[in-house]
């Protein structure tokens, strides 16, 4: 499942349960937890992201970091395209979106960063 959510009620991102596990905070009222345990609608602060550097800046990839606002939006369907049976190098952009491909289709791939080259 992929949780749709909202950053400091500026950016919208899609991450998975797993990542929201990795989440950790406290939404108004509640005993802090992970955000894969969020109430849709509920502003939830981020404490901390748990795991290693990997995690932290993956995370921040999607533009989530500690002291960020998350609002659970809602929770879909995980939306994936990949070739079953192969050893994949998946690429995820900031949306959500996963592509996973093999070493080959991988080579041929080139990644700019939209922000950069002035689109949004």
């Amino acid at each position: 499942m992929d949780y749709l959510t909202i950053i400091n009620r500026r950016q919208r991102t899609r991450i998975t349960e797993g990542e929201a596990a990795h989440i950790w905070g406290v939404a108004e009222g509640q005993a802090p937890s992970q955000f894969y345990f969020a109430r849709q609608g509920a502003p939830f602060l981020v404490e901390a992201v748990l795991g290693g550097r990997k995690k932290v800046e993956h995370l921040a990839g999607h533009g989530i970091n500690a002291g960020d606002t998350l609002m659970l939006e809602t929770i879909e369907q995980a939306k994936d395209f990949h070739q079953p049976g192969s050893r994949a190098i998946i690429f995820t952009s900031p949306g959500g979106l996963r592509l996973y491909l093999s070493r080959t289709q991988a080579l041929h791939m080139i990644v700019q960063d939209a922000a950069k080259d002035g689109h949004r």
